[in-house]
């Protein structure tokens, strides 16, 4: 007799669910497993525990954006389904016990490793849930992985093209003439750079300035360092003040903050 797939609702004579849907959801499992470790150590704590309270914003590999507050999301807060209850409530119908955050992986084992997976009736609706959070968890991941910002400027001197890469990335390739520099030195060059600018601009347009560095600094912050005389405003040859500021003061500022 014919049984239709609780999962993928195709027809199946053999077992329900059918063998595509347990192979899928093994597969979505061990990734789980494999990767909920790195997700919740690494890329959560970089978002939201990388930044000391203070002022000046932070480097955009440290900063709460829409991605990273996307995967948080989805990893423990979506009301309509995280990661975190599906798994525990999968695992507490197979009578093992929820996991904290920071565990999540070992659930996702625990469960993969299960021998009466599929006796309870709950699988199938966990199953389901949990492979349509992982393929919206992938495809986030995908995306702020490909997020690009400027690092700095090749340090071949017959190129000297801007360089782009990942805010987490170690190495960047220059994509004009294929050397390969470490993050590290290209961010020196570029903070050597900053520091012996002799560019100005208006607290409103500081931001964007910096922001081609990867440098997040709010407007509003650069105006409280203004108030409070921590960067003085540029001149004009009779002494009258320009409503500028000078792009090395600003960093040379941000710098006491992050260093």
């Amino acid at each position: 007799m014919s049984t239709i797939c609780t999962i993928c609702h195709t027809t199946n004579t053999v077992q329900n669910p059918c063998k595509d849907c347990r192979t899928l959801t093994h597969t979505t499992l061990t990734w789980l497993a494999t990767n909920l470790t790195d997700i919740e150590t690494y890329r959560i704590n970089r978002a939201y525990g990388g930044h000391k309270g203070g002022n000046g914003g932070a480097r955009r590999s440290e900063a709460p954006t829409p991605l990273h507050e996307t995967i948080y999301d989805l990893l423990y807060l979506d009301r309509d389904g995280n990661i975190l209850e599906t798994l525990n409530t999968w695992a507490t119908c197979l009578n093992q016990p929820p996991a904290p955050r920071g565990c999540l992986a070992r659930q996702a084992q625990l469960l993969r490793d299960n021998p009466k997976l599929w006796e309870s009736s709950a699988s199938p609706v966990y199953a389901k849930e949990t492979n349509r959070l992982t393929n919206r968890l992938r495809s986030t991941i995908a995306i702020m992985d490909e997020t690009r910002i400027h690092i700095g400027n090749c340090l071949n001197p017959d190129c000297a093209q801007p360089v782009y890469a990942a805010p987490d990335a170690k190495d960047a390739r220059c994509q004009h003439c294929n050397n390969t520099w470490t993050t590290a030195m290209l961010r020196r060059a570029t903070s050597q750079q900053l520091l012996a600018s002799s560019e100005e601009g208006k607290p409103g347009e500081l931001p964007a300035m910096l922001g081609q560095f990867g440098i997040d600094i709010n407007a509003n912050t650069i105006r409280t360092w203004a108030y409070r005389g921590e960067i003085q405003q540029t001149t004009t040859p009779d002494g009258s003040p320009t409503g500028r500021y000078r792009l090395a003061d600003v960093y040379n500022r941000y710098l006491k903050t992050h260093k």
